[in-house]
Parts: structure tokens; C-alpha cells; sequence
């Protein structure tokens, strides 16, 4: 199955907090016991880890890079 998991931070976010957080995040997501669980439980295989970013205006909310 396919899981999309997002964070939200400020706008304004120094991108060093915002790289910090992502790594910190899916160091927790590829626990072997997270990442098991989420296989057994859901059929989710962890991947990714993009960094990509979603306007908080909607108007302008595509997927960016």
C-alpha cells in the first residue's frame, strides 16, 4: 500500500531545522520495529524521504522541490 506522511513547520523554517526534522523523522519511520509494524499492520513499505514542500497558500499548492 502506498502511505503518504506529511510534517508541517512555519513558513519561514530555517531549511537546516527543516532537514533536521525530515532525518529525524525517518530515522524513526526505518526503526526496525516501526518499520515492521507498519509492514505487518498496514502493508506499508517505508521509502522515500523526499523533502518536498506544499505552499500553505492554496492557490499555489502543487508539489515543489
Amino acid at each position: 500500500g502506498i502511505l503518504w506522511i506529511g510534517m508541517m513547520a512555519p513558513a519561514g523554517t530555517p531549511q537546516p531545522v527543516l532537514d533536521k526534522l525530515a532525518a529525524v523523522a525517518m530515522r524513526a519511520v526505518r526503526a526496525p520495529e516501526v518499520a515492521e509494524r507498519l509492514r505487518r499492520d498496514g502493508g506499508v513499505e517505508v521509502r522515500g524521504g523526499g523533502g518536498a514542500a506544499v505552499p500553505s497558500d492554496p492557490a499555489r499548492r502543487r508539489l515543489t522541490t
